[in-house]
């Protein structure tokens, strides 16, 4: 059985309430708190302490805090038990102190232990911390985590589905606030912040840890009909100019935008679409701009339409307090009435054309025998204008216009100044020549002669295309008709190209034109020249 020794001695605690204490008589052992044989057991095998009788352990457990021999002498130097985690991140080192004559480790040696092993990450402050508790698995270094890549990020830059927000403190235009987004060929709709690759990580041996990169998105998932990805993959746009809508997760740009009923302030305006086909009446200060043809089942009344193709108005055009129509084509109407039309070209109206500017690249047909008529306001066409009736007996003033083109006549008034600034500097120069060629000045001469065959050239340039402009006005001043079917009223005044005259009497079934020496002609009615467009269904053209 172990003796029991001085309490006195200073022992190692080799674990929790369990101390060894060594001198040349023996190795001895004390516990500070009941623990149980097996326990004691198992810490003193893992230290490898040989004990000479399992006895000693029953009396330590007895002799709480006294000092029990286990053995002989055991002598042995600090140690250290090296842990690294499985991801390599984390390494632990557990320091089991020295005993007897046994040396005990320095910072600097576990440093040592700890590179020999290839570590290379490490925190000199946790090593001196892990050798001031032995039996300690306690954390000395720590690598670097590789930081995962992020994903791709998505950015709806026009969102079909947003609502509109409205301050309450800003002007808002009411017409331009519609539950419908519009966009331009070009519109960027969906935006892609591309993925990141992450950064390296390092473990505690220094060797880099690849990151997870971020996860991508492809736009195609997103283009649908009337969109595209652009070739860097980043962006989704409009390929054409349309209504955008999401259709099942896809963002689709449509030619032809669709209004079942009025375009109210639930629809609102309507921009930046190819075509429009309105099922109802476009109501007072909206406006409908389209690219390509415009439809309209009801009437627009003080509103704006403007399309680069032909406008159709099933109705009435009225724009008596605002709003104009505009067509890059034609314009076929009902009605037009207090209004302001301009088309590139045909105006086209089944009845009365009233009171209005309407302004024509080609003709002006009036269709309706029993109904149709040009009272009031100014209506000039390029080529003719055909109408039964052309103002009324009241002697409204009533300005009719053919052969108009502005563009011919600013172009001929330009050119017509060119010509003779160009003349008058031609015969400055062979003023010059003569001069020169009298006084022998040869080099002066030959200049000159260059000079004037240039500006010979330049004037006959000139001369060719005013003298195809002066075919073209006579051809607009007297190539041009006005057809009435049944009668022209006085208070009328008819315009060929650049010369007016006014009618002071009533005329029947005739056609106004006007000769080469500039004298109004009435000729016995005749029928006008077809025009290259289709009226619309309810138009009655057999009646013109």
């Amino acid at each position: 059985m172990g003796t029991i020794a001085s309490n006195a001695w200073r022992g190692v605690e080799i674990a929790d309430g369990i101390e060894l204490y060594v001198n040349e008589q023996g190795t001895y052992l004390r516990l500070k708190k009941k623990i149980a044989p097996p326990v004691v057991r198992r810490v003193l095998s893992e230290e490898h302490i040989p004990v000479s009788s399992l006895e000693a352990i029953g009396m330590a457990i007895r002799n709480l805090g006294q000092w029990v021999l286990l053995g002989p002498p055991v002598n042995r130097d600090g140690h250290i038990e090296i842990h690294v985690s499985p991801n390599k991140q984390e390494v632990h080192i557990v320091y089991h102190p020295p005993l007897g004559n046994g040396k005990p480790l320095t910072v600097k040696d576990v440093v040592e232990e700890l590179e020999a092993k290839g570590i290379k990450k490490y925190d000199l402050s946790l090593i001196e911390e892990a050798l001031s508790r032995p039996r300690k698995k306690t954390l000395v270094g720590m690598g670097k985590p590789p930081e995962r890549g992020k994903d791709a990020e998505v950015i709806v830059r026009i969102d079909p589905d947003k609502p509109v927000e409205i301050s309450a403190t800003e002007n808002v235009d009411w017409h331009s606030i519609s539950s419908h987004v519009f966009v331009s060929e070009g519109d960027v709709i969906i935006e892609k912040v591309p993925p990141t690759p992450g950064i390296p990580g390092e473990d505690v041996f220094g060797e880099p840890i690849p990151p997870r990169p971020g996860k991508d998105v492809n736009l195609q998932i997103y283009a649908g009909e009337g969109t595209e990805v652009t070739p860097d993959g980043l962006r989704v746009v409009a390929k054409k100019s349309g209504i955008l809508r999401k259709v099942y997760g896809k963002y689709v740009v449509e030619d032809t935008f669709v209004v079942n009923g009025d375009v109210n302030y639930e629809v609102g305006n309507i921009t930046n679409v190819q075509n429009v086909r309105i099922y109802g009446d476009v109501l007072p200060g909206f406006k409908v701009i389209a690219n390509g043809d415009v439809y309209i089942q009801g009437s627009v009344t003080d509103a704006t339409i403007e399309a680069g193709g032909n406008i159709e108005v099933q109705g009435r055009i009225t724009c008596k307090t605002g709003g104009y129509v505009k067509a890059g084509g034609n314009v076929l109407a009902k009605e037009i009435v207090s209004a302001k039309v301009e088309a590139n070209g045909h105006v086209v109206v089944e009845d009365v054309l009233m009171q209005s500017t309407v302004h024509a690249g080609g003709a002006v047909y009036i269709l309706s025998r029993a109904r149709g008529r040009i009272v009031g306001g100014e209506v000039m066409a390029r080529d003719d204008i055909v109408t039964p009736i052309l103002g009324n007996d009241r002697g409204t003033n009533t300005h009719v216009g053919v052969g108009i083109d502005p563009i011919v006549k600013e172009h001929f008034e330009t050119l017509s100044s060119e010509v003779v600034e160009l003349k008058k500097k031609l015969m400055d120069v062979e003023k010059d020549l003569t001069k020169a060629r009298n006084l022998g000045l040869i080099k002066k001469v030959a200049s000159l002669e260059e000079e004037e065959e240039q500006l010979r050239k330049q004037y006959q340039q000139l001369k060719e295309e005013y003298e195809y402009l002066l075919a073209e006005i006579k051809s607009l001043r007297s190539g041009k008709k006005i057809y009435i079917k049944d009668r022209v009223y006085p208070k009328v005044h008819a315009t060929f190209y650049d010369t007016t005259f006014d009618i002071d009497r009533i005329y029947e079934n005739c056609v106004l034109t006007c000769d080469e020496s500039r004298n109004l002609r009435v000729k016995p009615w005749q029928d006008p020249p077809p025009i290259d467009i289709v009226p619309s269904s309810s138009s009655k053209a057999g009646e013109a």
